[in-house]
Formats: C-alpha cells, sequence, structure tokens
C-alpha cells in the first residue's frame, strides 16, 4: 500500500470516530426526547412505558448501534494495524476482543429495541390484565439486556480499551491514559452486578463516565489521526531501518 493510500485510510478512520461522537450525541438525544427529557428513565425502567414515544425509542437504536458500537470497529481494526508488529499475539487477542465488544453490543441494542418498540406497539390498545404482562416482558427484556449482554460486553472491551491504551501511550501519551481509564471505568461496570443496590448506586458515575467519555474519546482519537502524518508509514520507516545492517 502506498504511502497516499496509508494517509488516506488513516484520515477515513479519523472521519468516522468523529461521526460516531456525533451520532453518540444525537443518541442521548434522542433517547432523552423520547421519554419527554426525564433523565431519570432514560435507562428505560418499567414507569418509562406511559410516556417514552416509539419512534423516538427506534432513533436512539440507530444512533446508539452506529456510534457507539459499530463505527468504533473501523478504529479498532486501525489500531490492530498499526501495533501488530510491536506484540502480534496480545495486540491479536487485544483486537479480536475489541471486535467481540462490538458484536455483543450491536446484538444487545438491536434486541432491547426490537422489544421494547414491540411492547410500546401494543400497550396503549391493551386491557390491564394484559398491560401487567407488558410490564414483566419490558422488564425482563431491559433486565436481559442491561445485566446480560451489555454487562458482560464490558470484559472484552476492558481488555481492549487497557492493552491498546498501553500500546498508544507510547505514541499519543494522554490519548493511550485516557483510553485505559475507560478500561479501568469498564472494569468497574463489568462486576457492579456483585455489590448490593446501595453501593451500585454510588458506582453510577463510574458506568457513566464509561459510557460518555468513551464517546468524547472516540472524537479525540479521530482528531489525533486527522492531524498526524501517516503512523503506517511511519511504523513501517522505523521497521525498515531497524532491518538495516
Amino acid at each position: 500500500m502506498s504511502i497516499t493510500a496509508r494517509l488516506d485510510a488513516q484520515k477515513t478512520v479519523g472521519w468516522i470516530s468523529v461521526l460516531s461522537f456525533v451520532l453518540c450525541l444525537a443518541a442521548i438525544y434522542a433517547i432523552v426526547a423520547a421519554v419527554e427529557f426525564d433523565a431519570r428513565l432514560g435507562y428505560l425502567p418499567v414507569e418509562a412505558i406511559d410516556v417514552a414515544n416509539s419512534r423516538l425509542v427506534f432513533a436512539w437504536g440507530i444512533f446508539d448501534f452506529l456510534g457507539y458500537y459499530l463505527l468504533r470497529a473501523p478504529l479498532i481494526l486501525f489500531l490492530w494495524h498499526w501495533f501488530r508488529s510491536e506484540n502480534p499475539v496480545l495486540v491479536d487477542f487485544a483486537g479480536c476482543c475489541g471486535l467481540l465488544f462490538v458484536v455483543l453490543a450491536v446484538v444487545a441494542t438491536s434486541v432491547l429495541i426490537g422489544a421494547t418498540t414491540g411492547v410500546l406497539a401494543v400497550y396503549p390498545e391493551a386491557d390491564a390484565e394484559l398491560r401487567v404482562g407488558l410490564e414483566a416482558a419490558w422488564e425482563a427484556s431491559v433486565a436481559s439486556v442491561r445485566l446480560g449482554l451489555w454487562q458482560f460486553s464490558m470484559f472484552p472491551w476492558l481488555i481492549w480499551t487497557w492493552t491498546m491504551g498501553g500500546m498508544l501511550a507510547a505514541e499519543e501519551r494522554w490519548l493511550g491514559r485516557g483510553l485505559q481509564s475507560i478500561g479501568v471505568a469498564a472494569a468497574i461496570s463489568a462486576i457492579d452486578p456483585l455489590f448490593g443496590a446501595e453501593v451500585q448506586a454510588r458506582l453510577g458515575f463510574v458506568h457513566d463516565y464509561q459510557v460518555h467519555f468513551s464517546s468524547v474519546w472516540m472524537l479525540w482519537a479521530g482528531i489525533v489521526l486527522l492531524r498526524r502524518p501517516s503512523v503506517l508509514s511511519e511504523r513501517g520507516a522505523g521497521a525498515s531501518r531497524v532491518a538495516r545492517p
């Protein structure tokens, strides 16, 4: 691949990373607007059924699916290619973990949106007995995603963030340390269900940090890639210099 092609690929990944941040903001707005700007209903407790707007919940799902998950895949692959020559086994493992996180999170979002919009489509016309069943289905669906797929997706995510953050810190110190801080928050979020309700409430800010700062970090990483010369060319040139006698 030529230097120009490598730089074009890097800039493309940079712009995709910036776009992911924009879509994350759209996701936040959509879910808050969907529950009439009541922030406490943003995590879709059963009380949200009475006020949630089905179309906006679906829109949130699209923005969340793209911004927080799918559009992170190009950066995961780019960093994989960037640092693979340093430690192939470790970087390959971390890269697979990063992509596994994307897959699990995409499936989680798809399940949650399908379940909640399905309930919202039936609920307004349902009788009292059916509403009780729909509310139970809503609670079970949200819990299965938040305490199941999303919860366990934190384990591969923390491996990727901590490992690639350490690699990245050698090139962009604070960008790498920032990614590792997301990994620390993800580790705490991953084991959050082991604690009591009171401790979980106090640790809520850790989950919020992991979710929201990770989107800001994508913007940061995108800007770095857009401003730097081709990092793949630099790495290739460095390898060539080492190989010379």
